[in-house]
């Protein structure tokens, strides 16, 4: 038995190297397919801005020398915070700060790339503690396939590389239930102190993943007695929290209160913009309560939706039932961490009606405990006597795993656009390619296609097919992008958002030359002077 025991690890560990070999080869090879989304060029910005200030207080000299041999100049942080309503994000200053020492002479494609890679990187580091958490609850194998179902999940893949925010938010919450699961599983002192370390990274890139702090206090109390001793580690692990999260946020260098104010602030964008849900264009500040929940339902594969619901199913039942053994007590506390850490942002949402746009990116933590709970459902049933029973659940999961990979295969690079089969024939009513990723093939095309220079206009303000420039070399001196609606351009290239198509150009002259589909989903569109 030990030796068939040693011989089923030994291959699993093979069939883990060969999924991480695979993961890493295809992301860094296929990361320059993907097109820049509108938000990395403020972000960019604001790298440098909070830069420039510690550059200005730290050497005020060097700084200004630098200011004025790139003869360019940066607001003040405090200038900038009247004027956009996002917080300062650590990674951008890290990004900047990179950029400013090694890709001081880049071009900008190289730089944006740069930045790209290195969000692949944090993504394939996200797997790997994803994986070391889920193994302190499940076996290798259940953990293995929870590690393929964070890789195979389409709308999340998709932004391992280009999102500037979400998937280092994803990252920090990972490393922090990781250090939750250890201290309160093992005991083990250091995650005690390294936990408000990646709480005030996590915080920094959302606000409102501070939530994830009141549960493992709750919890932490729950598993001592309340002495001196506990209210004295609580203590120093807030002033840790405290202390990182100033150092790091330059928004409580000027204005500690406002900070505070400003977390709840952000529950509203200042600018409500109008999105489009369920066939309807509406403001992002008059979302239905149901909002997150139909996205994550409709563009999440479904069979991790049905197993999770199983599995939070499960739990609930066997806790009620008082049916689970002394040794899986703690996979159980971990477990109703996990369900917390689901449903308290999704009621929050419910609850304060918060300004939501884009789906559900800025929830795609979420993620997390679907896969866990999953896994949870697989490692239950696994218990069952009923051999062939339990077997048809894994088989189903490895089967949809395929599926997956195929879509995201034929549909690459365009995986941001998934919706499951039971949602697919409504795409057209909600928000599509929403960051214009796809204009990056639009002007791409176009180059294949034109030897001189030639002009080409947005269809709207929202299009901004120019921002992709970025992320083209010398062939970008090619293209003159002309004023939004100037009917005096060659071209017009118009991504799909809210629903609009470029129709109304038909009558004007011009005429459709490409469209770019996403499993039979137009999301691009490039239409070019009839004459």
């Amino acid at each position: 038995m030990q030796n068939i025991n040693n011989y089923l690890i030994k291959n699993i560990k093979i069939a883990q190297f060969l999924i991480l070999f695979i993961f890493t080869l295809t992301g860094f090879s296929v990361t320059k397919d993907y097109g820049i989304s509108y938000d990395e060029l403020e972000y960019r910005y604001q790298g440098f801005i909070v830069l420039n200030s510690i550059g200005e207080k730290l050497f005020p000299e060097k700084a200004k020398k630098i200011i004025e041999k790139r003869d360019i100049s940066y607001p003040k942080i405090d200038e900038y915070m009247g004027e956009s309503p996002n917080n300062f994000k650590i990674q951008h200053t890290f990004y900047s700060l990179l950029e400013y020492v090694f890709f001081e002479d880049s071009k900008k494609d190289e730089v944006f790339y740069f930045r790209h890679y290195i969000n692949f990187l944090i993504s394939l580091i996200s797997l790997f503690v994803f994986y070391k958490t889920l193994r302190i609850n499940f076996d290798r194998t259940i953990s293995t396939l929870g590690g393929i179902a964070f890789i195979l999940s389409p709308r999340i893949f998709a932004d391992f590389f280009y999102s500037p925010n979400d998937m280092w938010s994803l990252f920090f919450l990972i490393c922090c239930l990781y250090c939750i699961f250890n201290f309160l599983n093992k005991k083990k002192i250091k995650y005690f102190y390294f936990l408000p370390i990646f709480l005030c990274l996590a915080i920094n890139v959302r606000y409102i993943n501070v939530y994830i702090y009141p549960i493992f206090i709750f919890f932490f109390i729950l598993n001592n007695k309340i002495n001196i001793s506990l209210i004295n580690k609580i203590v120093k692990q807030i002033v840790l929290l405290a202390f990182f999260l100033f150092i790091i946020t330059p928004e409580m260098w000027y204005d500690p209160k406002g900070l505070i104010l400003n977390m709840f602030g952000q529950l509203k964008w200042t600018y409500p913009t109008e999105i489009m849900f369920n066939g309807q264009l509406i403001l992002s500040s008059e979302i239905p309560w149901y909002y997150l929940l139909i996205w994550i339902l409709i563009s999440s594969p479904l069979v991790y939706i049905l197993y999770s619901l199983l599995g939070i199913f499960l739990l609930i039942f066997t806790i009620q039932k008082n049916k689970y053994s002394k040794r899986d007590i703690l996979k159980f506390q971990n477990s109703i961490i996990m369900f917390l850490f689901l449903l308290i942002p999704i009621t929050a949402v419910i609850i304060f009606k918060p300004d939501l746009f884009n789906g559900w990116r800025h929830f795609y933590f979420l993620n997390i405990p679907i896969i866990y709970f999953t896994c949870f459902f697989l490692s239950e049933i696994s218990k069952v006597s009923l051999i062939y029973f339990k077997k048809l659940f894994f088989i189903t999961l490895i089967f949809n795993f395929f599926l997956l990979a195929n879509w995201m295969y034929k549909n690459h690079p365009y995986q941001n656009i998934f919706f499951n089969k039971i949602s697919k024939k409504y795409a057209y009513d909600f928000e599509l390619d929403y960051w214009g990723l796809s204009n990056l093939e639009a002007i791409r095309y176009l180059l294949t296609i034109e030897n001189g220079a030639f002009q080409v206009s947005n269809f709207d303000d929202e299009s901004r097919a120019d921002f992709a420039l970025q992320m083209l070399g010398e062939s970008r001196k090619k293209i003159t992008f002309a004023k939004t609606n100037d009917l005096s351009s060659k071209y017009f290239i118009s991504h799909k958002n809210k629903g609009f198509s470029g129709d109304m150009y038909s009558n004007k002259g011009f005429k459709v030359i490409k469209t770019i589909k996403v499993d039979n989903i137009e999301i691009n569109r490039i239409l070019v002077r009839d004459n």
